[in-house]
């Protein structure tokens, strides 16, 4: 009897042990968890600030664009400029930016 006893005692000392181990995990996945949420809402921010410098660039080019005298036509360097702008736009809020 005395064996078991002492078996019981080992098991419940492993499972002490086991418990200390989970809360150190626990501990360290929230601590990654919350990290992992700062860096995704800096990764929000840093885009919309990207965002926001794209559609000034594109309103400044479009107005810009409206101050050209009729008749005057667009370099080929500035036109190319203008379609990856538009493009660009495009591609970070999705649809067709006239």
């Amino acid at each position: 009897m005395n064996g078991v006893h002492e078996e019981l005692i080992e098991a419940e000392a492993e499972i002490a042990k086991l418990q200390v181990e989970l809360a150190q995990v626990r501990a360290e996945a929230q601590a990654t968890l919350q990290h992992c949420a700062h860096a995704l809402e800096q990764t929000r921010i840093d885009s919309a600030k990207v965002m926001q410098a794209l559609d000034c660039a594109l309103q400044t080019v479009d107005a810009l664009l409206a101050w050209m005298p009729e008749g005057l036509t667009l370099s080929p360097e500035v036109s190319g400029c203008k379609q990856r702008l538009n493009a660009a736009m495009d591609a970070m809020i999705g649809g067709i930016h006239r």
